[in-house]
This record gives structure tokens, sequence and C-alpha cells, in this order.
């Protein structure tokens, strides 16, 4: 079960294949969880497939609500205070791992600095590009929260553009 909150506020149910050196033979599969089918998937010639996304889980959801915004200045700096606050909600009758991916903002200019004040829970996982990911075990009927609380500084005098 992956969550990514910026594409969709529900869970997506993904299958997962180890490695393996054998190709699958080019066709279109189709997709089904309890004998339904939830769609189909194009798989190419000579090609790996390591996961397979079978649909979504509405009943495991995210919430994603924006942290206090400050923006202020020092004698040598402007800085930008934000973060999010993610709340997994699991709506099943079972307790679920669920795999979460979101990403914190990438400075593009040498002379702005990211400094992390808090991630709670820590994350599993960050890669080069910032993306986080979460391996989260969210009991049945239960939310649990996911603070991300971050500070851009930048040069004092310039503006601080969000693309």
């Amino acid at each position: 079960i992956m969550m990514i909150p910026e594409q969709r506020n529900n869970a997506w149910l993904i299958a997962k294949m180890n490695e393996s050196s054998d190709k699958l033979i080019p066709a279109v599969a189709e997709l089904r969880v309890d004998g339904a089918m939830t769609g189909k998937i194009k798989i190419g010639e000579y090609e790996t497939q390591k996961e397979i996304p079978f649909g979504y889980a509405d009943a495991i959801t995210v919430k994603k609500t924006a942290l206090v915004e400050k923006t202020g200045t020092s004698w040598f700096s402007g800085v930008f205070n934000s973060g999010y606050k993610l709340e997994i909600t699991n709506g099943t009758q079972e307790e679920r791992v669920i795999t979460v991916k979101d990403r914190l903002p990438i400075p593009t200019d040498e002379k702005i600095k990211l400094e992390v004040n808090k991630i709670e829970p820590k994350e599993k996982e960050r890669t080069k590009e910032n993306i986080l990911t979460w391996e989260i075990s969210v009991p049945a009927g239960a939310t649990v929260p996911i603070i991300v609380d971050y500070k851009l500084s930048y040069p004092s005098g310039e503006e601080l553009l969000y693309r």
C-alpha cells in the first residue's frame, strides 16, 4: 500500500516483485483485486516489471495540512519557516503497513540553504532529490501523524520563489 499525498488523498495497492532476470513477454495484463478487474497494464517486450499498481485503497487516506509559515529576516539573510503535517488514516479492519512518499523543497540556487528542523517519525529513506519515504504501521481505524518542519534561508534583500 503506497501513498503520495501530492498526487492523491487515497492509497494505491502496489504489487512488488523481487529482482528477476526473467523477462516478461509483451502483453496487456488485466489487474484484479478480489476477482474484480481494477485496470490493465501494458508490458513491453523484454521488460521486467518490478511494481504494478492494482488500483486504489479508498479506505486508507491522507490529509496534508500546512504548518504556519513565517517569513522574516536576520542581519544577513531572509528566513522562510514552513512545513506540513500528514495524517494517515487506516479505515480498514486490519493493521496496515503503508509506504508514504513526499518531498522537501530542492534549492536550485547554492545561496539558498535548506535546514530540517524536525521530521517525526524519522523517515526510512531520503534521496538526493529530497524524496522522503516512510514505512508506517497504522492500526485498524487509527490515524497516525507525520510532521515535517523545515527552514529555507537565503541572502538578505532577495526573494524566495517556489516553482
